[in-house]
């Protein structure tokens, strides 16, 4: 009777121990689990703000170009520029990316541009809305206001 009773005692035992070894091999996965989930999230925050870096100094380029080789449709010096929406991939593997804008507060004038993303090289302007007008000499404008989308209230 004795013997029945330890080795009922160490059957418990060794369930017990099975199944503190199971809970540890769940709590484990849980925290690599947990600990990759959050330096993942971390990594992809740190490239958003790089990219949103990026596309800001795309946009002071892209800016500067249009208001020193162009004239607004009034024959009036370009005052500012508003990127209005998210600039977009092109599908068609160009390596190109396209940013969107209107100038001085008109938002029926919209242009959209073309950009090489990876070395930021502006390839062509085009509006399907007005006739872009190329300036007699190109002029930089010294007080050019320019609003990125993301922080772009009017949205």
């Amino acid at each position: 009777m004795a013997e029945e009773g330890t080795k009922l005692s160490y059957k418990r035992e060794r369930i017990s121990d099975m199944r503190k070894k199971r809970l540890y091999v769940i709590i484990g996965f849980l925290l690599v689990v947990t600990i990759i989930g959050v330096g993942g999230k971390m990594y992809m925050d740190k490239q958003n703000r790089n990219d949103i870096n990026i596309d800001k100094k795309v946009e002071q380029k892209i800016a500067k170009e249009f208001a020193t080789n162009y004239i607004a449709p009034n024959d009036k010096e370009i005052s500012e520029i508003a990127f209005y929406k998210e600039p977009v991939d092109q599908k068609d593997f160009s390596g190109n990316r396209n940013y969107f804008f209107y100038f001085n507060g008109n938002k029926q004038w919209t242009v959209g541009v073309s950009v090489e993303k990876e070395t930021g090289e502006i390839w062509a302007f085009g509006s399907d809305v007005i006739q872009l007008s190329h300036k007699e000499k190109p002029k930089e404008v010294k007080n050019l206001t320019i609003k990125h989308w993301r922080d772009n209230s009017d949205n």
